[in-house]
């Protein structure tokens, strides 16, 4: 028995260091239990290196916690809570990371919040690409619009699916 739960231990750590997602485990006080090694990576440490820290200034150098904090609204409302958090890149002005984070109360048998499960997932690529679509439909509607000559788009059979301002 005692085999058999070392190696399902040792199953679910390699899952939770293995993932995509950042996660950790913190207390009611936002300290951190356990962070997986995506985490750490994240930031260049090893997860050994944030356990005992706040995450507030682990992740942002701040001296409390940052104001859409999934965690701080989980330990108010006692529910799974959710947040796109955007973070400038260090040293850049203009670029920001976006992380899409959900926090989780785990709570014992009375009900009391114990600890905060955290998974964070970078989502800055799949930000920057709707951007660059939204600018390139607005580019395309710029042109297609500001055009004098009346222009349409049809499907294979005929029907009209867009038209310009000229043709209309």
């Amino acid at each position: 028995a005692e085999e058999a739960l070392r190696e399902s231990e040792a199953q679910k750590k390699v899952i939770l260091n293995f993932s995509i997602d950042r996660i950790r485990l913190s207390d009611t006080d936002m300290r951190i239990i356990w962070a997986n090694q995506t985490h750490a990576r994240n930031l260049n440490l090893d997860p050994e290196d944030i356990v005992g820290k706040t995450c507030y200034e682990v992740f942002v150098g701040r001296n409390s916690p940052c104001p859409e904090c999934p965690a701080k609204k989980a330990l108010k409302s006692g529910k799974t809570e959710h947040t796109i958090l955007a973070r400038p890149l260090p040293g850049k002005t203009d670029e920001k990371k976006y992380l899409d984070s959900y926090a989780v109360p785990m709570k014992d048998e009375s009900g009391r919040i114990v600890n905060i499960l955290q998974v964070t997932r970078d989502i800055t690529e799949n930000v920057l690409t709707e951007k660059r679509l939204r600018e390139s439909e607005e580019r395309y509607r710029t042109l297609f619009d500001g055009v004098p000559v009346g222009l349409y788009r049809t499907t294979t059979n005929g029907k009209i699916l867009d038209a310009n301002r000229a043709l209309v």
